[in-house]
């Protein structure tokens, strides 16, 4: 058997793992991302939470605390979820919208 041959009946290399998907890549961070935002968009919804004139806290009914104490927690949420979505990212990488822009098209 020669060695040409022999090689081309050797078993093929296992893939390379730097060809995952981003999310297979990294589950948790995934998992993190998805939490957090899924988590600020159902406290928005589940209007029994904060849908109620009482209780007060001064004058103010409990919808307005509620918004301004949910909206600077939505605004941290997202930035670290946003933060998580850029560890996903290929180093490295361009996409096709951002080599057209750097080109000024």
């Amino acid at each position: 058997m020669t060695e040409s041959a022999a090689a081309a009946s050797a078993p093929e290399d296992p893939p390379n793992r730097t060809g995952k998907h981003p999310i297979a890549a990294h589950p948790v961070a995934s998992a993190i991302i998805t939490v957090l935002v899924l988590g600020t968009i159902v406290c928005t919804l589940v209007e029994p939470i904060y849908g109620s004139v009482s209780p007060k806290v001064g004058s103010w009914p409990f919808f307005y605390v509620y918004l301004l104490a949910f909206m600077p927690v939505v605004a941290i949420a997202l930035w670290i979820a946003m933060l998580l979505q850029r560890r996903l990212a290929p180093a490295g990488g361009t996409t096709s919208t951002s080599a057209s822009t750097e080109d000024g098209q």
